[in-house]
């Protein structure tokens, strides 16, 4: 039998080459990479598993009673039908929707949600977020959008106003270069989970984190990891662990403040030249305006942490070259602008953020390549035209877009309104992943007329769409492998030949534009090929004129993997304090902003503060439910991607996700290791394998999100999923009226030990029926 040789691709969590044997698909990391991610292991299963699409699905009575809000989307079977029909009838709903090649000037995609999260392929062009985005530019003028992420819009939006645009500057500075080298204290809130940073939205070639906090531990830098978990970090030299009460971060940072302040630690001519503010911030840990003051003492009973260790910490961070790193976790929460933009505070008190190895990052212990060198050349993209529809939504709250047209609601202090959505068109993500209240979202997807869905697989979304189209998954195509800050391009080649029925999205809309008269529109008279062939001239041009290798296409995508340069031009942190005056930051005052008088009038205070949230161990709720679910990102898989791969499965027991536990309070509830447990709450229920583990802390209970969500009504519970995926329990209010972020991984639950007879796990081939 031949041997066929290894080709290189690449994924959001690694690149690496890959060759077809009887036995699936061989994987191997890049050489260059010296940390590969375990999660490789996923890839093999994604060619052949079972949850695979090969043909069109429509909803039965979507077919039988037409378009329309439909209770019984979710709850109904569907019919396989060729892809000739299925197009045809897909093409006439969005006619009939207003899509079409002679557009109004009122633009019909005013009513259309253009739903993707964009993490389906690390490829450029194959990117199912551009590739939605553009068809409904296309067909129907545009569409309602969604800003920020699940993952960090809280501290994404209180930094835009009171620091500058935070992924662009946090990406620009080489962080993690500065703490191998020159940091002495890392005071990590949240921790620094090497997990998380596996993953960068278009690839992470090279694994530094890791490698770079060994080599700063063997320089004598000293760590403090502010978590509930204790693998929130990895063990390393000089590593002190705090767990506080969760999402009580931002109370132990201003008692530190108030210790910085009293004590005369603060850099007062750092915070006249760099910061706006300060004395009204100083005020408040005075307590002129409430009658208490912000004292150690006043953290303590909040935190958990006792006063002296919260003294001492300060002092050591006044004492050192002191790093403060926030974990997109930390702001998942309700009021999760406090602890990022009390990070911000904090660093500008020490008066580092000039000095290599100082400062605060956002994002440094949640994203692969944040911390890198920005590079000096640009990335392919693939246009997505305009969007003439004008509106957007906070990404977090589209059930309550479906659920409340016409209602207002405020972000960044501007009120708006929620668009009346009559198509949700989905390709390239699952809502009922990222999603909270999932009971609710299944709500909220009854309401629109249509639901279309591209996946490769039948997901819970799928089980809720009305039209689903299968696609082609990375492995079975060609795309060129790219992102910010990392230095290589990818020739990503094609590993298999697609299965018998999936299509690439870009094929299905090109068919759909067909239909509805602006194919030539769409595709420009381009093939996928020509596609990407166009898109890397711009990178291939800017290699030429700094005279560097530079194939031709063809050569490239044949060839081996592509290195490009970096750039060693200053960040805009590095200007700003060079001259502020010169390289004001994007703020009203061109300072950072300790007070803020935009996110005062946004009816926040106008000043990092302790607002206690309404689901934190010290809440009155917490006599009803009294643990606090931790529900942070997977450590064996990208969200809910390719849950069925070896590396996710490796973590589950019976086939189902693991809840850990303190042993403490495992044994007081009568909760054996590997028993099946119950976690419940007044928004649903959810059923998980207990492991009591000793590094989590009392009266917390860890869950990680990604398993696929499979609800079953069971006697005596309502409403559960069998599969444990906790946002069945978790909360969708915003983090504030501020932001509308995400607040899902803080909640208040109860746990117990399920006695009633235990239901199997869905399978992920179960989730979506086949007719």
């Amino acid at each position: 039998m031949t041997e066929h040789p290894f080709r290189p691709h690449s994924s959001h969590w690694g690149t690496f080459s890959a060759r077809r044997t009887p036995a699936g698909l061989e994987i191997r990391p890049f050489e260059g990479d010296p940390d590969p991610s375990p999660i490789l292991g996923n890839i093999p299963a994604a060619l052949t598993h079972p949850a695979r699409l090969s043909r069109p699905l429509i909803r039965r009575g979507w077919l039988e009673r037409g378009p329309g809000p439909d209770p019984m989307r979710g709850r109904e079977d569907f019919v396989a039908l060729p892809w000739d029909e299925a197009l045809d009838i897909a093409a006439a709903e969005l006619k009939r929707l207003g899509a079409g090649p002679d557009l109004p000037a009122e633009v019909p995609g005013a009513h259309v949600f253009g739903g993707s999260y964009g993490w389906s392929s690390a490829g450029r062009f194959h990117h199912a977020q551009s590739q939605v985005h553009r068809f409904l530019n296309t067909a129907f003028g545009g569409y309602v959008a969604s800003v920020d992420t699940y993952s960090s819009a809280a501290g994404s939006v209180i930094l835009s106003m009171t620091f500058g645009h935070p992924i662009s500057m946090m990406m620009e500075r080489p962080f993690w270069s500065e703490i191998a080298g020159e940091t002495e204290l890392l005071l990590a809130f949240g921790g620094m989970p090497v997990r998380n940073l596996a993953v960068s939205p278009g690839g992470n070639s090279q694994h530094v984190a890791r490698p770079s906090l060994k080599a700063a531990a063997a320089r004598g830098c000293a760590f403090v990891s502010v978590s509930p978990l204790a693998d929130d970090m990895d063990d390393l030299p000089g590593l002190t662990r705090l767990a506080p009460r969760p999402g009580t971060d931002a109370a132990l940072m201003i008692a530190m403040a108030h210790v910085l302040e009293t004590e005369e630690l603060a850099d007062r001519a750092y915070l006249a030249r760099y910061t706006t503010g300060y004395d009204r911030f100083r005020a408040y840990l005075a307590g002129e305006a409430d009658g208490t003051p912000k004292t150690p003492d006043w953290a303590a009973e909040i935190t958990g942490i006792p006063a002296a260790t919260i003294r001492d910490l300060a002092r050591k961070a006044a004492q050192s070259r002191t790093h403060i790193s926030v974990a997109y976790a930390l702001q998942r929460a309700q009021n999760g602008e406090q602890p990022v933009w009390m990070a911000m505070v904090l660093a500008a008190m020490l008066g580092q953020g000039g000095l290599s190895g100082g400062g605060f990052s956002y994002g440094l212990a949640s994203i692969g390549n944040v911390g890198k060198k920005k590079l000096a050349v640009p990335l392919p993209t693939l246009p997505q035209g305009r969007n003439r529809a004008d509106d957007f939504i906070p990404v977090a709250r589209i059930a309550e877009l479906l659920l409340k047209p016409g209602e207002s609601y405020t972000y960044k202090g501007e009120t708006r309104s929620y668009a009346d959505i009559r198509l949700v068109y989905w390709a390239g993500g699952n809502p009922f992943h990222h999603h909270q209240d999932l009971d609710n979202m299944r709500e909220a997807f009854t309401r629109p007329d249509t639901v279309i869905v591209h996946d490769s697989v039948g997901t819970a979304t799928t089980r809720h769409a009305d039209i689903v189209f299968p696609v082609t998954v990375t492995a079975e195509r060609d795309d060129i492998g790219a992102s910010a800050n990392d230095p290589f391009l990818i020739p990503m080649q094609k590993l298999a030949e697609p299965l018998e029925g999936p299509r690439h999205d870009y094929d299905v809309f090109a068919a759909l534009a067909g239909r509805l008269g602006c194919g030539a529109d769409f595709t420009e008279g381009r093939d996928a090929a020509e596609w990407q062939a166009w898109m890397y001239a711009r990178t291939r041009d800017a290699l030429a004129e700094q005279q560097l290798p530079a194939p031709e296409f063809e050569a490239f995508m044949a060839g081996g993997i592509l290195e490009l340069p970096t750039s060693d031009a200053p960040s805009r942190i590095a200007l700003f304090h060079a001259d502020p005056e010169a390289h004001p930051l994007e703020t009203p005052s061109g300072r950072m902003e300790i007070f803020c008088e935009a996110v005062e009038a946004a009816g926040l205070p106008g000043h990092p503060a302790w607002l206690p949230p309404a689901e934190w161990l010290g809440a009155d709720l917490a006599a009803d439910h009294p643990f606090q679910l931790v529900a942070n990102q997977p450590r064996g898989k990208l969200h809910s991607q390719l849950d069925f791969g070896a590396a996710s499965m490796a973590t589950k027991r019976q086939g189902r996700d693991v809840a850990r536990m303190n042993p403490a309070d495992a044994a007081r509830l009568g909760i054996a290791d590997g028993d099946v447990i119950r976690l419940w709450n007044g928004r649903g229920s959810l059923l998980a394998v207990a492991e009591p583990a000793a590094g989590i802390r009392a009266s917390v209970v860890q869950l990680s999100t990604g398993a696929w969500y499979a609800p079953a009504e069971l006697p005596g519970a309502g409403t559960t999923c069998v599969n444990g995926n906790p946002n069945a329990v978790t909360s969708d209010s915003g983090a504030s009226r501020l932001s509308q972020g995400c607040a899902g991984q803080l909640s208040l639950v109860s746990v117990e030990r399920w006695e009633g007879e235990v239901p199997p796990v869905v399978p992920q081939e179960a989730i979506l029926p086949r007719p």
